[in-house]
């Protein structure tokens, strides 16, 4: 690890720096936000929190070779343990060799703790495995252009400095019928390869982190934001007993606190569900607090009703849509409850053993993989049928 990360910035026409060798866990209040003038040289910063990093527009900062130009807070988010992000778009002034000069991008600052694999060796993984067997997934991935692991929070945290290619957002309102259709089966289409080539389990399937990019005027889905990704051949990742996701998209199952939070790819095609019903769909605000109740159960409760009955019509110039909604919310309600059935009659038998009664024709296993191979790839993928 380098000395600590330099970062020179100029506010209201004053340049100055900020040198990020101890730095504090990022937290909700007590933020500490220092500028130290350029005339009294470089010093040690013993308290910065992820509050610093809420850069004013237009502010200019350095870093390794880069300058940039501070454009909106795409997002902040504080997390247990001291973990956290902020994300900020920027227009770059100078980049190293000038590669990138005069193009939007996205820097990510992100508060990590030291035994989670890096987002960047996600996608290090999937874009070297594309750029070898499939180029075309290549489009369906983010682009990391620049990053930088310099700062030891703790013992526990590092500060990670990714500098990213700009993506649009998914809930774009600009975006046709036609072109949302595509990118969500890019999307599809990119998460399947991770799983079944890269070995990688992304977990954090939401609205946020469904992109697209245009090139030369076509338009291809991007699947983003592999903070909560694990290697499905390594041990390496979240510990297994967290319950990983944005909760508004959760599976079922990942809200249920009497099943052992294992998260299995036919979770994250659930909330690719979701999420598609939240893109097409006019969903109330009251329905969304419903969805995002603090309790676990309540959540869990309150969407089971929701997969239990109709979901609401796609809105004005998607109705073409609610064919795939339909399929899909058939899907997994007929999976889920083929399960549930399965599990009441083994819960009966064993009541009728105890009690030396006659016992019931059990229904074939249901695997809690794909629920007796019903929620698969291919089954998910059959359900979006031609617009």
């Amino acid at each position: 690890m380098r000395p600590g990360l330099l970062l020179h910035v100029k506010r209201d026409g004053i340049p100055r720096v900020r040198r990020l060798e101890s730095v504090t866990a990022p937290t909700l209040c007590g933020a500490c936000h220092l500028d130290i003038p350029m005339d009294c040289g470089p010093r040690p910063l013993r308290a910065l929190t992820l509050a610093a990093f809420s850069f004013s527009k237009d502010e200019v900062f350095t870093f390794c070779g880069w300058s940039l130009r501070a454009g909106e807070t795409l997002s902040q988010h504080y997390a247990s343990g001291g973990r956290g992000a902020v994300v900020i778009k920027a227009t770059v002034l100078a980049s190293p060799g000038d590669a990138h000069n005069r193009t939007d991008v996205v820097v990510k600052w992100v508060w990590a703790p030291k035994t989670r694999t890096a987002e960047t060796d996600f996608v290090c993984r999937a874009r070297t495995l594309a750029g070898k067997e499939n180029p075309h997934m290549l489009d369906r991935l983010p682009n990391f252009l620049h990053v930088e692991e310099e700062v030891q929070i703790d013992e526990d945290l590092l500060l990670r400095v990714i500098v990213q290619e700009l993506l649009a957002p998914l809930d774009d309102s600009t975006l046709t019928a036609d072109e949302l259709a595509k990118a969500f089966k890019d999307i599809l289409e990119c998460y399947r390869w991770l799983v079944e080539v890269a070995k990688i389990l992304h977990r954090d399937i939401s609205v946020n982190n469904l992109m697209y990019r245009r090139i030369d005027g076509e338009i291809y889905g991007v699947l983003n934001d592999f903070d909560l990704s694990r290697f499905m051949d390594d041990s390496s990742g979240c510990a297994s007993d967290e319950r990983i996701g944005t909760r508004l998209f959760m599976a079922l199952d990942l809200l249920d606190l009497r099943r052992p939070p294992i998260h299995l790819p036919r979770h994250d095609l659930e909330s690719l569900m979701y999420v598609l019903v939240f893109l097409v769909c006019e969903i109330e605000d009251e329905e969304r607090m419903r969805l995002t109740d603090s309790n676990m159960d309540n959540a869990r409760g309150n969407k089971y009703r929701t997969l239990c009955t109709a979901f609401p019509l796609a809105r004005p110039g998607f109705g073409r849509f609610d064919d795939w909604i339909f399929r899909l919310q058939s899907l997994f309600g007929d999976a889920l409850y083929a399960r549930c059935q399965a599990e009441i009659i083994i819960g009966f038998n064993k009541a009728q053993a105890r009690r030396g009664g006659k016992k019931r024709q059990e229904l074939p296993e249901v695997d809690d993989e794909t629920l007796g191979g019903r929620v698969t790839f291919d089954t998910f993928a059959a359900a979006l049928c031609e617009l």
